[in-house]
């Protein structure tokens, strides 16, 4: 099977540029920097800090929750331990695998992108590439339908506003939020 694209502005005789792998998305060690990790680190332990306060919070509500509808308590400990250090169970590994961009998708809104919209993203992503080969284009991404212009970048997904797909902005925009 084929797995490779070519873009109408590939020149004939160039071999076609491949599909990017998942494996392309996960952070390797070299593409850390110390002062991101520093960053991470910091916020990292305030909120653990936040969990614990989070889970002493939530542990005695669970608890009485539980003890209104009549249902064992033995299980308050563990939903409490859930709500207190899921989110930074879920921040860690988004830090290093391509984790959440559909669910981020659905919580904001936004839709898969017609014909002619993947079609204009890919000719800016195509002149990108021209720019900069390591260019390395989203695994998915989606419209938001408002008028503004944005784009907005999380993980392996990339969201951008009709707006700026209807605009002249579009491959600057891509520049800034693809990191070229």
């Amino acid at each position: 099977m084929d797995t490779t694209s070519r873009t109408p502005e590939t020149p004939a005789g160039t071999p076609p540029a491949a599909s990017p792998a998942l494996g392309a998305y996960v952070i390797r060690p070299g593409e850390l920097s110390p002062g991101w990790m520093v960053l991470y680190a910091g916020t990292f332990a305030l909120h653990f800090c936040c969990a614990i306060v989070r889970g002493a919070i939530a542990y005695p509500l669970v608890w009485l929750v539980l003890a209104i509808l009549g249902e064992p308590t033995g299980l308050a400990n563990d939903i409490a331990l859930l709500i207190a250090y899921g989110p930074l169970i879920f921040s860690l590994a988004t830090l290093v695998l391509p984790l959440g961009g559909w669910f981020w998708e659905q919580q904001v809104g936004a839709r898969s992108p017609s014909e002619r919209e993947q079609l204009v993203l890919d000719d800016a992503i195509a002149s990108l590439k021209h720019v900069d080969p390591t260019v390395r284009p989203p695994r998915r991404w989606a419209v938001l339908d408002a008028n503004h212009y944005n784009a907005y970048v999380y993980v392996d997904t990339l969201i951008v506003t009709r707006g700026v797909l209807e605009s002249n902005y579009l491959e600057g925009v891509l520049a800034h939020e693809l990191g070229t």
